[in-house]
């Protein structure tokens, strides 16, 4: 399995217990910063950045076959483990097949997002940003070491990716092998004046148009006399675009932070975190033009880490040890739903609410036809199973999943896919 640090970012909480080791990792995600408008062209030629020794072995993505006896695989990979892969899969044999992208087998991929079936990018560690054209993959930098964590964009010449208040970029997208990120930054600083802001993570991006961008993650003050802040969202400051403050918390309170974020539109938003917190706004206005927030119970103490929905009136989020809730017009609570795994999901996408995929840890696939949530049949390498971080798709058999050294494509259902076999 490939150790990136863009995995940090689900793990977080438990890495920072654990001692000296969990903040040796994480170092790397802030090794630098980019300055506020800072301008990068980068072509396919010179974007081949890859992740330090902290992203793992350099050979992690080839496999070693032990003999067919059914015994260890990959290094230990026990055969009885449901989280390792010892028979390999044909793609015939399964409705996920990995896609060559020619990008270096140690980057670990966060997020995923597309405006279209030839417009598709990819966000990972070591700065690194993966875009598919419809015909082949191209690996790009933004030109920092940090994990990217979320990308999102109103078309495919407005894209957005985020990993710090210092690191969050924009692109006018992608052509003729170029892409140019210029850095921009919310008005917190990468390192806050505050030892409890530094190091803190922007994990989320949506909008609902090119000039309503909403950004979220972890909870941030800029100075001890102002209040935490953990959602922006982009606004007219002072006569110019800048970046508004919107999560309305107030001074000496612990500002909830948020993993992901989706709306109908800017009216209607959700924010879902950690301990199964979610929040919603329907667009009235507090003093100052913040939104007002009501929170609402998931029934899950579980940390969430997806939100997103068929409509305004159908609403679903996902989050750790296989945790499904879903939300519908009228209701005062999340609604329990049966899932098929006990693994962490990380991310959730659909068409509509017949259609629906969630991903997560140890190559975790499962989808939702309207009446229950079943494993779907992956392609995964021999050894343990990578953890998936992202999915997103042009359409019902155009989808795109991303993870820990894997790009994976379902173009539809194959009549000879195998269950739940690996």
């Amino acid at each position: 399995m490939i150790h990136s640090t863009v995995d940090m970012l689900f793990h977080k909480k438990n890495a920072l217990r654990a001692g000296a080791l969990g903040v040796g990792l994480l170092l790397p995600i802030f090794a630098s910063c980019a300055s506020e408008g800072d301008e990068r062209t980068v072509t396919a030629q010179d974007a081949s950045v890859i992740p330090g020794p902290e992203t793992g072995d350099p050979d992690a993505d080839t496999t070693d076959a032990d003999s067919a006896d059914g015994g260890e695989a990959d290094g230990g990979c026990d055969a009885a483990d449901p989280n390792c892969t010892t028979h390999v899969l044909s793609c015939d044999e399964a409705d996920w097949c990995p896609a060559t992208t020619g990008i270096d087998g140690r980057v670990g991929f966060a997020g995923i997002w597309g405006s279209g079936k030839n417009d598709v990018w990819a966000v990972g560690s070591n700065g690194t940003v993966g875009h598919y054209d419809g015909t082949s993959w191209t690996a790009l930098s933004t030109g920092v070491k940090q994990s990217l964590f979320g990308v999102w964009g109103s078309s495919a010449t407005d894209v957005w990716i985020t990993s710090t208040p210092g690191a969050t970029f924009h692109s006018t997208g992608f052509a003729n092998g170029t892409a140019t990120f210029t850095a921009v930054a919310p008005p917190i600083a990468d390192y806050a004046t505050v030892s409890g802001s530094r190091g803190k993570l922007v994990t989320a991006v949506w909008g609902s148009s090119s000039s309503d961008v909403w950004f979220a993650g972890e909870n941030f003050t800029r100075t001890s006399a102002l209040a935490q802040e953990s959602q922006w969202r982009t606004a007219i400051v002072d006569g110019g675009a800048g970046f508004q403050a919107i999560s309305g918390c107030i001074k000496g309170s612990t500002c909830p932070a948020i993993r992901g974020l989706w709306g109908s539109s800017e009216n209607d938003v959700w924010g879902v975190g950690p301990d199964g917190y979610t929040r919603h706004t329907d667009g009235t206005l507090a003093d100052g033009g913040v939104p007002t927030w009501t929170v609402f119970d998931s029934l899950s103490n579980a940390d969430l880490l997806s939100v997103w929905g068929a409509n305004a009136g159908s609403v679903w989020t996902v989050g750790n040890i296989g945790t499904i809730r879903h939300f519908v017009t009228g209701a005062t609570t999340w609604a329990e739903v049966a899932s098929p795994t006990t693994n962490n999901l990380r991310a959730i996408w659909g068409t509509s609410d017949k259609d629906i995929w969630a991903v997560g840890e140890f190559g975790t696939v499962i989808h939702y036809d309207g009446t229950e949530w079943k494993a779907s049949t992956v392609v995964l390498p021999e050894g343990t199973k990578p953890h998936l971080n992202g999915v997103w798709g042009s359409g019902t058999n155009d989808v795109w999943v991303v993870g820990d050294g894997i790009v994976l494509h379902f173009t539809g259902h194959k009549a000879g896919a195998q269950g739940d076999g690996q």
